[in-house]
């Protein structure tokens, strides 16, 4: 599993970042995100990755905090390296994403460290 870098920029690590697009490409093999958050791959090996929000657990000094989680076949590989915020283009996208923070606390808490070497 590995860290997924942010730009530091306030696109939160998304995919319509430009500085994030060509790490997602490295790391997903050129996938496409559908409007459901969900990595399609360009590639022909049928693998499907994902993504979702969870709380991520730093120690050193103990902190938590939700950062994007990407999956392959369920499996999470990749983290974002910044905690991420709630955004959207209008007060219901907004009002949509913070749902979505919401049900991350009902998941399992990740360790930034154990679940993400490296």
């Amino acid at each position: 599993m590995a860290r997924v870098d942010t730009c530091g920029d306030s696109c939160h690590a998304h995919l319509s970042c430009p500085d994030m697009a060509s790490v997602k490409k490295r790391r997903a093999k050129s996938a496409i995100a559908d409007v459901m958050g969900n990595l399609v791959p360009a590639a022909s090996d049928g693998a499907k990755m994902t993504w979702n929000y969870r709380v991520i657990q730093r120690v050193e000094p103990t902190t938590y905090a939700i950062h994007e989680v990407y999956y392959d076949n369920g499996i999470p590989i990749l983290v974002t390296e910044n905690a991420v915020a709630p955004m959207g283009e209008s007060p219901e996208e907004l009002r949509r994403d913070c749902q979505h923070y919401i049900l991350a606390l009902d998941k399992p808490i990740l360790d930034y460290d154990k679940d993400f070497p490296g």
